[in-house]
């Protein structure tokens, strides 16, 4: 009785990223031969967006879904005019997406994705056949409407050390940095003093940026990954040390996947001293659309340092003087950075400089913003190009706005300028009590989850029996 053959979804000009509130448009291409047109009895187009989760990941049955988009299109249906004749055919759909919908996401237990089924309703005696393209939708995080944002975050711990028999004395780490919102391509400046108020040095100060994933199914189940660290020296007894570093943000999913309930997205740096186990946590926030530094002359951000142990009170020595009544240093010493690990290439780079990232990824505070420059104000970013924001679904995993001409293209795994930074496996922790996973352990099992990841970012064209997804062929 033969079938239609290449059946396929066409996106109108090949785009793949779509705007809550744009008109997706495409056509439904299919050629029949004479002995395939009887059993046709309609054609079908139908537009899925929908939030899954699910414990085991990948294609498991999902433990809880949230829809966003459910629209129907009839495109031809078999009347007393007769059947399809022979030969090709393509019929046009457009489908406005709503205004509230989050934006595309792919994490180890759920995802955000949207999609175009094509579907061929056939005759009892037969099984129907189907298409699908997926597409990608970017509801941009503008950091300009947070005004948090804009100004510096910064943290202050101290903790009391026992260091020898009957003494004891405080150390105090302040860790800021200059913005609490950034773009994928710009520099977190990160500040870090140290007071060591104890007779002995301390080590094992290092410096994580964490993207923590929260998904909500039957259970609350967390997703840990470490997307850089770095390692300082260490600081002498009764020293006051400062800690100068940078971290370039590579391609990342926005923080706030705004509409979507079941799918949290955060990001903080922590700073910890582990040989006395002290940390501070910095919360960040990754958007798509930079603050605008222009509102006024920018002023650099210079830190205080923490007060000295001794005057809070803490030691049994004065005058300004550590547990055994011998005076702190009165200036901070720099603190060298022994490690900075971002792979690229599956080495580590040298710490970036502001030039490095002045226009990666549509990050228009590059170079100028970190240098103290104000920016001046111009107008909006084109929707597409260079300037516009970028769309990523996953750590390093960016979809172009335009794909093939067969309205499918796999995602990149690298930027322009700094590839992929390889994630980790670490399982469900409780966020903050947990410390997020070293640097090697966020690496070990990298190659396989980048791997799996590419595999599930994309469902290109295909067909086959039976109708896919939760969708039942629409009747007469």
């Amino acid at each position: 009785m033969g079938k239609a053959d290449s059946l396929r979804v066409l996106l109108h000009g090949g785009r793949l990223v779509y705007y809550p509130g744009d008109v997706v448009s495409g056509d439904v291409s299919f050629s029949l031969s004479g002995a395939a047109s009887s059993w046709l009895r309609a054609v079908h187009a139908k537009c899925v967006g929908r939030c899954q989760v699910s414990q085991k990941g990948g294609t498991s049955e999902p433990e809880a879904t949230e829809q966003y988009v459910r629209l129907a299109l009839l495109l031809w249906k078999k009347d007393s005019s007769g059947a399809l004749g022979s030969g090709n055919h393509s019929f046009t759909f457009h489908f406005p997406l709503p205004t509230s919908v989050p934006t595309s996401f792919e994490g180890r237990f759920g995802r955000v994705e949207y999609s175009v089924q094509a579907v061929l309703e056939a005759a009892w005696y037969r099984a129907d056949q189907s298409a699908r393209v997926t597409l990608y939708v970017l509801n941009p995080l503008d950091l300009n409407l947070l005004p948090e944002c804009r100004s510096p975050s910064v943290v202050e711990v101290q903790k009391k050390v026992n260091y020898s028999l009957f003494k004891s004395a405080t150390v105090a780490l302040a860790v800021s940095s200059d913005l609490r919102g950034y773009v994928p391509g710009q520099v977190i400046h990160l500040t870090c003093v140290i007071n060591n108020g104890t007779g002995k040095s301390v080590s094992g100060i290092t410096a994580t940026l964490v993207q923590k994933v929260t998904f909500r199914g039957r259970c609350v189940m967390y997703d840990m990954r470490t997307l850089a660290q770095l390692e300082g020296g260490s600081v002498g007894a009764r020293q006051q040390a400062q800690w100068l570093e940078r971290i370039a943000l590579p391609p990342l999913p926005q923080s706030q996947l705004l509409l979507c309930h079941l799918i949290d997205v955060d990001y903080f740096v922590q700073v910890a001293i582990r040989s006395i186990g002290v940390a501070a946590t910095l919360p960040i926030v990754v958007g798509n659309v930079p603050v605008l530094r222009c509102l006024g002359p920018a002023t650099a951000l210079t830190p205080t340092a923490p007060p000295l142990p001794a005057a809070l009170g803490y030691g049994s020595g004065g005058g300004g003087g550590g547990g055994d009544g011998r005076p702190y240093e009165a200036s901070a010493t720099p603190l060298p950075t022994k490690l900075h690990s971002q792979l690229q290439d599956g080495r580590c780079f040298p710490t970036p400089t502001h030039g490095d990232f002045g226009d990666a990824g549509g990050a228009s505070g590059g170079a100028a913003a970190a240098a103290g420059a104000p920016l001046a104000a111009g107008p909006p970013a084109a929707p597409f190009g260079v300037g516009a924001p970028q769309l990523c679904l996953a750590p390093g995993e960016t979809v172009p706005f335009f794909g093939g001409a067969g309205g499918g293209a796999a995602a990149s795994s690298s930027s322009s300028h700094h590839p992929l930074l390889l994630p980790p496996e670490f399982s469900a922790a409780l966020f903050p009590y947990d410390p997020p996973p070293s640097y090697e352990e966020s690496c070990q099992a990298a190659s396989d989850d980048a791997a799996q990841m590419g595999a599930a970012v994309l469902d290109p064209c295909q067909s086959g029996s039976g109708t896919e997804g939760p969708w039942a062929p629409c009747g007469e």
